[in-house]
């Protein structure tokens, strides 16, 4: 009906309205109310510590390349009970961790290598609660050193070389000789100068790759630390130990002008050196005369590196 009435019929469609493009502004904004929001907790957990751990963690801060040893030392924390006593601990654990972690490198490397493969059963790196341990044992079928004397195989030095390059750093490296019970035929030289004179040849592999002053102590035992007691004449009683430790603390500002006993010989009122009261099994003073794993006490028949 409504063609014949010649009417127009319109439909309308309503647009949709475009919405404006918008920026990341808001994104901005809600990322610095969240930054701000951790470190408002991050503050209320500092606030919440104990005294020695946030002097712990300030120490970290001022240098986080340094050894939980020294993060220790910076801080001054003590061996006080309570939180104090477990951040020691911590402490502690993170120096044990930091040691099996150069233990594992310097074993790496030994298996890396065909030439050090070889002499892997005569190598024992064991982390103890100082610190790290290396011995270089003798087995018979392939001794660090010509028999009887001094005088070190080539592949010695390359295995000192690999070690000297994994101990570089701040920690205190001392070196000890060991020798079986066998009496040396030589004249005015016995069992004391020889692992003295062993230490000493692995000590002037070791100096030039290690950090000036590293190495604070060089001894010679003989054959009074036996590795075997039962069977003096075992092999595995001739051997080097390298010993590794955290750096020392810092001495007390009261103590500043106190003289020091330097681990180097030095020269006496007679003209002779420290080092030969040790040579010839005298037992001379060592820095820190600590007791060793096997009995024994560091401060025996020690001998410094002569120049």
């Amino acid at each position: 009906m409504s063609e014949d009435r010649g009417e127009q019929i319109i439909i309308v469609r309503p647009r949709k309205a475009e919405h404006a493009a918008h920026g990341a502004a808001w994104k901005v904004a809600y990322a610095d109310f969240v930054t701000a929001m951790m470190a408002f907790f991050i503050v209320m957990w500092i606030i919440g510590l104990s005294p020695e751990t946030r002097k712990a963690i300030a120490a970290y801060f001022q240098d986080p390349t340094a050894s939980p040893a020294t993060i220790r030392m910076m801080a001054g924390l003590g061996d006080s009970g309570g939180s104090g006593a477990s951040t020691e601990l911590s402490l502690i654990d993170m120096e044990q961790q930091r040691y099996q972690k150069m233990k594992d490198e310097l074993q790496r490397q030994i298996d890396s290598s065909e030439q050090l493969k070889k002499m892997q059963q005569s190598v024992e790196i064991t982390v103890t609660e100082d610190g790290l341990r290396v011995e270089l044992m003798d087995s018979g079928q392939s001794p660090f050193f010509e028999v009887g004397s001094a005088d070190m195989k080539p592949e010695t030095a390359e295995l000192l070389s690999v070690i000297g390059a994994e101990l570089r750093g701040k920690d205190r490296v001392s070196v000890e000789g060991h020798t079986d019970a066998r009496k040396l035929s030589r004249e005015n030289y016995s069992n004391w100068e020889l692992s003295c004179d062993r230490a000493n040849a692995a000590r002037r592999v070791l100096e030039p790759i290690l950090e000036p002053g590293q190495i604070d102590a060089i001894r010679g035992y003989a054959d009074t630390q036996l590795r075997d007691a039962e069977d003096p004449m075992d092999p595995k009683n001739r051997r080097v130990t390298i010993l590794v430790k955290p750096p020392a603390p810092a001495p007390e500002a009261g103590a500043a002008g106190e003289p020091a006993t330097s681990p180097g010989d030095e020269p006496l009122a007679d003209g002779g050196t420290g080092g030969e009261a040790a040579a010839a099994g005298e037992p001379s003073a060592s820095p820190g005369g600590e007791p060793t794993a096997d009995g024994g006490t560091e401060g025996e028949a020690a001998v410094a590196p002569p120049e």
